[in-house]
C-alpha cells in the first residue's frame, strides 16, 4: 500500500527525472510536511504568548546601558527605531513564507531552499550569535504547529510592530529622558543588572527595593512559473519592497558596525583584538560560507552555483496541503483561475467595517 502523499510523489518525480528545482532527497525530507509530522494544535493565544516572550531580551534590559553611555539617548532611540522597522519588515516576509511553506525546523531552511545552501549553512551557525531583538522570529517558526496558520501567523507577525514600539522604542525613549548617559550609577559596581538603565531609573525615582535581575527570555520567490501573487494565502504588508528596505538597513548596519569595530568610541583604533571582539560575526559568516561551499564543490555538485536561480527554485515541495489545491503544478490553469476568482469574490463580499478592522489588525 502506497502511503506517500502527493507532495512526496511529485518531489520524487522531480528528483528522479533531473528536472528543476534540484532539491535532493535530503533537502526534500527537511521541507516535506510529511516529515516529523507535528500536532498542529497551537491556538491564537499560544502564538500571542510566543510573540510576547520573544519580544523581550537582554539587549533591552541590560545591553542598552552600554549604548546609552556611548551614544546618548537620541542615538539609542533612533537605533532601536530603525532596527525595529527592519525587524517588522523581516517578520512580514517570514510570515508570508511560513504560511505558504511550513517547515519542521529552523527558519534558515528557507535560505537553503531559496537562496543558497552554503549561505543557509553559514546563517544557521551564525544564529548562535544573537542581538537585542532575537526571538521575534519564533512566530514564524511555529507555523508547522499552528492549527490555522493562515490566520494566526499573520496576526502574530503584525502585532510585532506594537511590541517593538512599546517594549523598545517608547520604553527607551522614556528611560533616556530620565537617566543621564554619564550617570555614575552605570559604574557603581555590583551585579550586572545594576548597570541596566531601567534599574537606574528606578533608583533615581527613590524606589530602593526594586533592584532586581529581570527574567530574560531569549527565546520565494513571490511569483514564478506561471503563478501569480493572488495565490498567496498571506502577502507581506509592504510587499517585495519591504524586503528591499530590510536588506538595505541590514547592509547599512553592517557597514556602520564595521567602522565602529575599526574606530571604536574612545579607542583604541585599528586594534586586531578589538575588531574581532566587535565584528566577529562578519568574518565568521564568511568563513562558514566558504567552508560549506568548498565541501559542496566536491560532495554536492548541484550546490556549486553562488545562488539558486529563480527558474530553478522549488515552489511546490513542502507546500501546505490546503494551498496545493490552488497552486499545485498539476492543477489545470482554468481551475486555478477559477479558484483565484472565488477567493477575490469572497474578499469583495466584506463590509466596510470588515475592511476597517482588517486595516486595524495590520497593527494590532
Amino acid at each position: 500500500m502506497d502511503t506517500k502523499d502527493g507532495s512526496d510523489v511529485l518531489a520524487e518525480k522531480r528528483i528522479d527525472d533531473g528536472s528543476p528545482p534540484y532539491l535532493d532527497r535530503e533537502d526534500h525530507e527537511s521541507v516535506s510536511p510529511s516529515q516529523n509530522v507535528l500536532h498542529r494544535d497551537l491556538k491564537g493565544r499560544h502564538m500571542q504568548m510566543i510573540a510576547i516572550g520573544g519580544a523581550i531580551g537582554s539587549g533591552l534590559f541590560i545591553g542598552s546601558g552600554g549604548a546609552f553611555q556611548t551614544g546618548g539617548p537620541a542615538s539609542v532611540f533612533l537605533g532601536f527605531l530603525i532596527i525595529g522597522i527592519m525587524i517588522y519588515l523581516m517578520m512580514q516576509a517570514l510570515a508570508e513564507l511560513s504560511v505558504m511553506y511550513p517547515i519542521n525546523g529552523a527558519f534558515t531552511m528557507y535560505i537553503v531552499r531559496f537562496v543558497d545552501p552554503s549561505f543557509g549553512f553559514a546563517c544557521a551557525w551564525e544564529y548562535a550569535i544573537t542581538f537585542a531583538y532575537t526571538g521575534t522570529e519564533l512566530t514564524g517558526l511555529a507555523a508547522a504547529e499552528t492549527a490555522n496558520p493562515a490566520k494566526e501567523i499573520p496576526k502574530a507577525s503584525k502585532q510585532v510592530v506594537w511590541r517593538i514600539g512599546i517594549f523598545y522604542v517608547v520604553n527607551l525613549l522614556l528611560v533616556g529622558l530620565v537617566v543621564p548617559e554619564n550617570s555614575p550609577l552605570y559604574t557603581s559596581g555590583g551585579s550586572e543588572s545594576r548597570g541596566s538603565p531601567f534599574v537606574i531609573a528606578i533608583q533615581l525615582a527613590g524606589i530602593k527595593s526594586a533592584l532586581f535581575a529581570p527574567p530574560l527570555v531569549d527565546l520565494p520567490p513571490r511569483a514564478a512559473n506561471g503563478h501569480s501573487l493572488d495565490e498567496l494565502p498571506y502577502r507581506a504588508a509592504c510587499g517585495v519592497w519591504g524586503s528591499y528596505v530590510c536588506l538595505l538597513i541590514n547592509v547599512v548596519a553592517l557597514l556602520g558596525q564595521f567602522y565602529v569595530a575599526l574606530y571604536p568610541v574612545g579607542g583604541p583604533y585599528l586594534q586586531t583584538d578589538t575588531f574581532f571582539q566587535l565584528y566577529l560575526a562578519g568574518p565568521l559568516l564568511i568563513f562558514l560560507y566558504f567552508i560549506w561551499k568548498l565541501y559542496s564543490w566536491f560532495a554536492r555538485p548541484a550546490d556549486r552555483p553562488l545562488f539558486i536561480r529563480t527558474k530553478d527554485i522549488d515552489i511546490y515541495t513542502g507546500m501546505r496541503d490546503t494551498q496545493s489545491i490552488l497552486s499545485d503544478e498539476r492543477i489545470p490553469e482554468e481551475q486555478r483561475r477559477a479558484s483565484i476568482q472565488e477567493m477575490q469574490d469572497e474578499k469583495r463580499k466584506k463590509s466596510p467595517k470588515d475592511h476597517v478592522m482588517g486595516i486595524v489588525r495590520n497593527f494590532i
